[in-house]
């Protein structure tokens, strides 16, 4: 999964709209949406204001990054291994 997703996945979880959540970062929403639509990088600094409204570390968004991506390789393998596969 990527970062993106899961901004807005975790932005949706805490009920944060987009408005709000420019209130939050200092970054306006058309900026948050392009972020969360993959239409442009976040810089690294935009993401510390974002994590940290959505009460997260940086790192975390990374490692939940890699866990889910990680959970639907092995789901992906698994289901090719009892489909016969190869």
């Amino acid at each position: 999964m990527r970062i993106y997703i899961l901004i807005r996945e975790l932005r949706k979880s805490k009920n944060i709209s987009l408005r709000e959540l420019e209130s939050l970062t200092g970054i306006s929403k058309g900026h948050l949406s392009k972020i969360e639509r993959q239409s442009i990088d976040p810089s690294l600094s935009t993401l510390v204001r974002i994590a940290t409204a959505l009460k997260v570390k940086v790192e975390e968004l990374y490692k939940i990054e890699r866990w889910k991506d990680d959970l639907f390789r092995h789901s992906r393998t698994n289901r090719k291994n009892k489909e016969g596969v190869a």
